[in-house]
């Protein structure tokens, strides 16, 4: 391994690899920006660390170091990175679901027959579901999907709004 060459301090290298962990984390847990500070933190002194200046060295003005001219824009490049991808993901989680029977939630529809508190079939969005409402709804009636459990829609008696 390149060890024997180079004199790699080992603490430098784990600061490094934790702060890439830190990085991916921050994309699979939302912290809202906490694992990317660490991330940055621990990259940047893992940098600084990387490199352990030999003890046989005799000219005191010899430095074994990675520049801080290469560590600045690394640390904020990966962090630019990992900060827009934590925006992007919690922009998505904010959004209303789009599939599946939860988007159904919410959506405005016509009673083809009248519904009552009792389960009794009605064809939804193409699917035969189990209808009730805690009110009479007559046919023709505007109703409003509230709640969906299993097979059972659970739909409200929509309230016609002034124009």
């Amino acid at each position: 391994m390149s060890t024997q060459i180079l004199p790699i301090n080992l603490v430098g290298i784990i600061l490094i690899l934790i702060g890439l962990g830190l990085f991916v984390a921050e994309i699979k847990f939302a912290s809202y920006g906490l694992l990317t500070i660490g991330g940055a933190l621990c990259l940047a002194l893992g940098s600084v660390f990387l490199f352990d200046v030999p003890e046989k060295v005799v000219d005191p003005n010899f430095t074994f170091a990675v520049s801080w001219s290469l560590v600045l824009p690394v640390t904020l490049g990966f962090t630019a990175i990992a900060a827009l991808m934590t925006f992007l993901i919690i922009r998505v989680h904010r959004r209303r679901i789009q599939t599946g029977q939860e988007s159904m939630v919410g959506e405005i529809g016509v009673a083809a027959t009248p519904i009552g508190p009792g389960r009794r079939p009605r064809k939804i969005a193409g699917y035969f579901w189990n209808a009730l409402s805690r009110e009479s709804i007559p046919e023709g009636s505007k109703v409003e999907v509230v709640a969906i459990r299993g097979s059972t829609v659970t739909v409200a008696a929509r309230k016609t709004e002034p124009v």
